[in-house]
C-alpha cells in the first residue's frame, strides 16, 4: 500500500503521511485522527462526500478541492484559501471562517456566512434561502433582486473581500477599510 504525504503548501514540508489506497483515504484518516493539517496542500483533492467535521485545515490551501457534500461541521478554515473550491451542498454550520479567501460563486458559502449574520431574523433569512437554493443565479442576477435586506447581505459580504481576491466589483465598492490597512473579518 503506497504512503502519501500531505504537503505544507507555502513549503512543500510534509505535516503528515499515512498509508491508504489513495490520498481521499489518507485525509479522512489525518481527520479521525485529529491530525493537525494547518497549512495543508489540499488544491484538487477530491473530498466529496467527505466527513471532515472538526478539521483542522487553518490556512489549507483548498483551491479546486471537491468538496461537494462534504461534512466540515465546526472545522476551522480560519485563512483558508477556497478560490475555486466546489462547495455544493457542503455543510458548513459551525465551520470557522474568518479570514477565507472565499469561493464568491459558491452560494453554499456565502449562504452560511449571512445566515450566521440572519440570527433569527426571518426577512433576513428567506433572502439567505432564497441565495442557497438559487444556484442557477449569478451576481447580477441577485443584485436585481428588489428585496429590503438586499444591502444588508452586500455589507456582511463586503466585510469578507481581500485586496487579491476575485470579490465583484459590488463588494469591493462597499468595503469598509479596516484600521491600519489590514482586510477585516
Amino acid at each position: 500500500m503506497p504512503t502519501y504525504a500531505i504537503k505544507r503548501w507555502t513549503d512543500g514540508g510534509v505535516i503528515a503521511e499515512r498509508e491508504a489506497d489513495n490520498l481521499r483515504k489518507a485525509i479522512v484518516w489525518c481527520v479521525r485522527n485529529r491530525s493537525d493539517l494547518t497549512g495543508a496542500d489540499l488544491r484538487g483533492a477530491y473530498l466529496r462526500g467527505v466527513d471532515l467535521t472538526g478539521a483542522d485545515l487553518r490556512g489549507a490551501y483548498l483551491r479546486g478541492a471537491d468538496l461537494r457534500g462534504a461534512y466540515l461541521r465546526g472545522a476551522d478554515l480560519t485563512g483558508a484559501c477556497l478560490r475555486g473550491a466546489y462547495l455544493t451542498g457542503t455543510y458548513l454550520t459551525g465551520a470557522c471562517l474568518r479570514g477565507v479567501d472565499l469561493n464568491w460563486q459558491s452560494h453554499a458559502l456565502l449562504a452560511e456566512i449571512l445566515r450566521r449574520e440572519a440570527g433569527q431574523d426571518v426577512p433576513r433569512r428567506r433572502l439567505v434561502g432564497l441565495i442557497a437554493i438559487s444556484t442557477d443565479w449569478c451576481w447580477d442576477d441577485f443584485l436585481q433582486i428588489d428585496d429590503a435586506e438586499r444591502d444588508w447581505a452586500l455589507d456582511i459580504l463586503a466585510a469578507y473581500v481581500q485586496s487579491d481576491d476575485e470579490a465583484p466589483d459590488v463588494l469591493r465598492e462597499r468595503k469598509v477599510p479596516a484600521e491600519g490597512g489590514d482586510d477585516a473579518h
